[in-house]
Formats: structure tokens, sequence, C-alpha cells
């Protein structure tokens, strides 16, 4: 890998941890204390969450980088997984996703994923006695993004039993063709 993918794909991983635990951490409990522990990687620092606006500090940038959660997709027993839809400083979307290898693994783009290798990794930490969670992501087009929010919105302001149903459902739509960052 060139230095620059390898900057860019260890930022896009420490995103989707620190925006898909901090939005489950910090929206309903504002626990910074879990944030600070995934500013360890040197290049990349979480400082700070203001409403659905959380800043990431990268190392040699004069001032932190703004990014926007534009949907929750929560996690729950039956889904297995959690994602957020971010926007990027440079107003990109991206679908950053966390869960369960199994379920995971039926979303990933057979093109950008090793299963072989993943599975080995896989195999090596359950030997070892460690619960294992995937983290991927996906590059969302504005167009696609609009169609789909609608949905999101729809299906989040619904009342009554179906609502969970709903939203689990326009989730699935999203959490697709996804690229696996990394094992955690």
């Amino acid at each position: 890998l060139s230095l620059s993918l390898s900057l860019s794909l260890s930022l896009s991983l420490f995103l989707s941890l620190s925006l898909c635990v901090c939005v489950c951490v910090c929206l309903f409990v504002l626990c910074l204390c879990s944030c600070s522990l995934l500013s360890c990687h040197h290049s990349y620092k979480f400082v700070n969450r203001r409403g659905e606006r959380l800043y990431v500090q990268v190392e040699g940038e004069e001032a932190p980088r703004e990014y926007v959660i534009e949907a929750i997709n929560a996690f729950n027993s039956k889904r297995k997984r959690m994602s957020v839809v971010a926007r990027r400083p440079d107003g990109s979307l991206v679908l950053l996703i966390k869960g369960a290898d199994n379920i995971m693994l039926e979303r990933c783009d057979q093109k950008t994923t090793d299963e072989r290798l993943l599975n080995s990794h896989l195999d090596n930490y359950s030997k070892q006695g460690l619960r294992t969670l995937l983290v991927g992501s996906r590059e969302i087009k504005e167009d696609e993004f609009k169609v789909w929010k609608k949905k999101y919105d729809d299906a989040s302001t619904t009342v009554g039993k179906a609502r969970k149903q709903l939203l689990a459902e326009v989730a699935e739509e999203i959490e697709k063709d996804l690229f696996i960052l990394g094992v955690r």
C-alpha cells in the first residue's frame, strides 16, 4: 500500500470506530472518557462533539476536521451492527459501520474483500477467546443519500410498533457493498 492510501485507510478506521462509538456513547451519556480511548492513534484525536457535529484533530493540521452525523442506524440484538452516515469536511458522504463478523461478511463487497485472509484473522482471534467486530465503510453518492434519507426520515417519524422494523429495513438498504477496514 502507498503511504497516502495507508493513512487514508487508517483515518477511515479511526473515524469508523470514533464516530460509531462516540455516537453510541456520547450521544446518550456524553462519556468523553470512552471517546478519549479512541485517541490512542498518534495521528488522530477526537476533540469535541457539539450536537451532530464531531471534531477530529489530524496531526499536522491547524484546525480540527468537522464531521456531521446525518443518520444513525442503531444497534439491536437482531441486527448485530450499528452504522452512521457522516458528511465529511469536503461534503462527501460515507457510511461507517461496525458489527458482528458473520453479519458484516454478508454485506461486504466481494471485489474488495479477501475473505480467506479475513477469516484467517477471525479464526486466530477466536482461538484466543477474543470477541471480534468488523469495521467497514462505504462511499455514498449524494443522490442515493437523498432518496435513502427520505425513507429514513419517514421511518424515524413513524409512531407505534412498526417504527423499529421500518428503521431496520431502511438501514438494510444502505448497509451493503461494504469495504472492510479492520477487525476490532
